[in-house]
């Protein structure tokens, strides 16, 4: 029992100390993501949006509004491993649909904020969870486009059901 109480013991702290690196590599990220935001907020993006007409559709998403089914797309091939149903390798919610992510904790706060502050530190997907195959890092784009639709609100655009590709 000793053995199994210390192994848990072990674990925990292995938890903590991998929790404290990333919050010390968040303050490092909090400036780069300050500037990164800055640069978006003033038009300074790479994302080309073009008109219905202007002909020069790239079938690229605009980061600035993705859609839910993009953000659900994101979130099966990122997140459902085990933030599903039932919850996976300590997951502490589910996100299978948008009402998930609109979801409220004890205190108010809302799935996709809690989804942005861990998106914004890194800390999720997490790479401190041994798997096989290994959890797959987001994408600049994914974790873009994530950001961006929790700062705004997370807003239903499109349908709350999404079928196939978006």
């Amino acid at each position: 029992m000793d053995l199994n109480m210390n192994i848990a013991a072990l674990a925990r702290s292995e938890v903590r100390r991998r929790a404290a690196r990333v919050e010390r590599a968040r303050v490092r990220w909090s400036w780069l993501l300050a500037i990164v935001a800055l640069c978006v907020a003033c038009g300074g993006t790479a994302a080309v949006e073009h008109s219905a007409d202007d002909g020069g559709s790239s079938g690229a998403s605009s980061v600035r509004d993705p859609s839910w089914c993009e953000i659900q797309a994101v979130l099966s091939a990122k997140c459902q491993r085990c933030h599903r149903s039932p919850l996976e390798h300590g997951a502490p919610f589910p996100l299978l649909t948008y009402a998930d992510t609109q979801a409220r904790d004890s205190k108010g706060k809302a799935r996709f904020e809690q989804m942005a502050s861990a998106v914004d530190v890194e800390y999720m997907p997490p790479q401190f969870i041994e798997l096989a195959p290994p959890v797959a890092l987001l994408t600049a784009d994914e974790r873009a486009a994530l950001l961006a639709w929790c700062s705004q609100g997370a807003p239903l655009i499109g349908s709350a059901t999404c079928s196939g590709d978006p």
